[in-house]
C-alpha cells in the first residue's frame, strides 16, 4: 500500500525520524495537500469497511476449510 511520498523511517535510528520531518518542512503547502489526498486515497481504497469485511471473510473460510 505504498504513495509515492515514501516517507519510511528506522525506527531504531534517531537521524532518520529527523531527516523525515526536516523533507516534510521543505515541501510547498499544494505537495502536502496532494500527498494527504493520495493517503487518503489509498487509506479508504484498502481500509473501507467491504475491504475490511471481504479480507476478514476470506481469512475466516481459509481457516474452516483448511
Amino acid at each position: 500500500f505504498a504513495t509515492e511520498n515514501k516517507f519510511w523511517i528506522d525506527i531504531k535510528e534517531k537521524k532518520s525520524i529527523i531527516s523525515c520531518i526536516e523533507r516534510i518542512n521543505q515541501l510547498k503547502e499544494a505537495d502536502l495537500v496532494e500527498i494527504g489526498e493520495i493517503n487518503r486515497q489509498v487509506y479508504v481504497k484498502n481500509y473501507s469497511f467491504p475491504t475490511i469485511k471481504s479480507q476478514y471473510l476470506t481469512l475466516i473460510d481459509n481457516i474452516i476449510v483448511k
